[in-house]
């Protein structure tokens, strides 16, 4: 079993990592990853993430230590935890769409139900209204 990362940017992250998922989970993530990436920049001296390319990582400031250290948090960043993040939330998501179709299942049902309550209720008043005019020329005879 592999050591446990111990380092200033997953300090943020939650070892507890279980249920229930909810939005902890996503800014945990979000502040391990902003704090490995502002390092990453600051220490190749540029703006954004789109600019951690090799071409900037390519200088002798930077010691394959540094790098090995990148390397290894963001491996633990992914693997332990986005990874799982986003499987759950496949999971929520597939387990969301059965709900919904049960559902639309279920209002179709009442729809059709509804629809032989009027068809019913159409033949009452139907044989509600032989029945009076029946009555009526009765009585008028």
């Amino acid at each position: 079993m592999p050591m446990p990362l111990n380092n200033k940017h997953v300090h943020f992250l939650d070892e507890t990592f279980c249920e229930p998922f909810n939005a902890k989970f996503v800014e945990q993530i979000y502040r391990a990853t902003d704090s490995i990436c502002a390092e990453m920049r600051e220490c190749i001296n540029v703006d954004g993430n789109d600019l951690v390319r090799a071409a900037n990582m390519m200088k002798k400031t930077i010691t394959r230590d540094k790098l090995i250290s990148w390397v290894e948090t963001l491996n633990c960043i992914l693997d332990g935890h986005v990874v799982p993040l986003l499987e759950k939330a496949v999971e929520m998501q597939s387990e969301n769409q059965k709900l919904k179709d049960e559902k639309i299942k279920d209002q179709e049902t009442i729809i059709s139900l509804q629809n032989k309550l009027v068809e019913k209720k159409d033949e009452e008043i139907s044989s509600m209204k032989s029945t009076v005019q029946t009555e009526l020329k009765s009585y008028s005879s």
